[in-house]
């Protein structure tokens, strides 16, 4: 899990963020951070998702999947990231989960080239 300094409070994320990626079952919003380093939120709306246990585990998902970039000298990225899962996902599958990981694949590809220069 990732490490609660690491996570974004969804509430404080700006709303002037540019979308950074509109995939098939996420949309990523991404924003300087004032932190210095990388912060993650996931945004779950029961309207897409009426399980608990089901929005709990993919945002456990979502959260797992960027814990190797909060260590070591990846984390010099300046970024507040908000991913919104847009898909209705009834339960997690292997289809759901497939698309779901090659969304964050692509967000994590395209992350680099938001690092600021120091």
């Amino acid at each position: 899990m990732l490490a609660k300094q690491y996570r974004l409070p969804v509430d404080n994320f700006s709303s002037k963020a540019r979308v950074l990626l509109r995939g098939k079952v996420v949309v990523a919003k991404a924003t300087v951070s004032t932190a210095g380093f990388l912060r993650v939120g996931v945004l779950t709306s029961r309207k897409n998702i009426k399980s608990a246990a089901v929005r709990n585990a993919v945002k456990r998902l979502i959260l797992d999947s960027f814990a190797p970039f909060t260590t070591g000298p990846k984390n010099n990225l300046s970024t507040d990231l908000l991913i919104i899962v847009a898909a209705p996902i009834i339960k997690l599958d292997s289809q759901i989960t497939s698309r779901l990981s090659a969304d964050l694949e692509m967000i994590r590809t395209l992350l680099p080239r938001t690092r600021t220069s120091k």
